[in-house]
């Protein structure tokens, strides 16, 4: 019985850092922007949409958007995928972008509009009685 309340233990410690009980979005809004200017790409028309309300968890959405060449893109979403919160890319929709960026493209890579919502989520707890 010991051995397994210290897993438990350890999963309700690795579970709280994924999915923290206090809401952290400011902060996270930030580690999503430096994710973008890692690989060069800047946020742009960052728009919240409501809170969805779960029993146990609460989700955020963020519409965003950013332009920038494919491959770029890509390690934006990988470094995302790599932050210590679980955030979700979802709904991205890529179109050839009307922009030009100040760096020179490669002749064989083409600038992209990304549009997508991230989503994060926030875990309820009960009020303190």
């Amino acid at each position: 019985i010991k051995a397994e309340g210290q897993r438990f233990r350890r999963d309700l410690s690795v579970m709280r850092q994924l999915v923290p009980t206090r809401n952290e979005v400011p902060a996270l809004l930030e580690q999503v922007s430096t994710a973008a200017r890692r690989v060069g790409l800047d946020l742009g028309d960052v728009q919240p949409e409501p809170v969805v309300q779960g029993a146990h968890f609460d989700v955020h959405r963020y519409r965003i958007g950013l332009a920038g060449d494919y491959h770029a893109i890509a390690r934006f979403l990988t470094n995302v995928g790599s932050l210590t919160r679980i955030v979700a890319p979802i709904n991205l929709q890529l179109s050839p972008s009307q922009k030009t960026l100040p760096r020179v493209l490669p002749r064989d890579h083409r600038l992209l509009e990304a549009r997508l919502q991230i989503q994060t989520y926030v875990a309820r707890t009960a009020a303190p009685q």
